[in-house]
């Protein structure tokens, strides 16, 4: 029998491998910018929020979030690879290259397959969310005298 995944439950195994790998000590500020994910993608677009995260990548912020940003391309370009829509050059150990080959590659893509990829990409930005919710807290617990 053919194992059949849902796009979802494929995007939830990528998230939560995203989120294992993270720091801890990072936890809340990442869970804040994960939490903007999935709106920035709406707003902005696909091609602008990979950008966005690429750059992040070598940005000076703590070595734990660049590492953080680095998983969440690489869960993007792979991803795009597996579902075809750009090729494997946009899979390597060079980073500028690979981010460029996968922005070009986006640029190219006909409205069908950007629209597909950026639902497919919303989820994995919708599970990095719900996930790095369940693993960071949210601050002080209300005890009964804050009630």
């Amino acid at each position: 029998m053919t194992e059949f995944k849902r796009v979802g439950q494929h995007m939830a195994v990528k998230a939560a491998h995203i989120i294992d790998r993270s720091e801890s000590a990072h936890s809340k500020e990442l869970r804040a910018r994960f939490r903007q994910l999935p709106g920035q993608l709406r707003i902005s677009g696909l091609t602008a929020t990979y950008a966005f995260l690429a750059s992040r990548e070598s940005s000076p912020s703590a070595e734990g979030l660049q590492k953080a940003y680095k998983e969440v391309t690489e869960q993007i370009r792979e991803h795009l690879v597996e579902k075809s829509p750009i090729g494997d050059g946009a899979i390597g150990t060079d980073l500028p290259k690979a981010h460029h080959e996968t922005l070009t590659a986006l640029g190219k893509m006909g409205p069908l397959d950007y629209a597909r990829a950026t639902r497919e990409i919303s989820e994995l930005f919708v599970w990095l969310r719900r996930l790095s919710d369940t693993v960071s807290p949210r601050g002080p617990e209300r005890s009964e005298d804050n009630r």
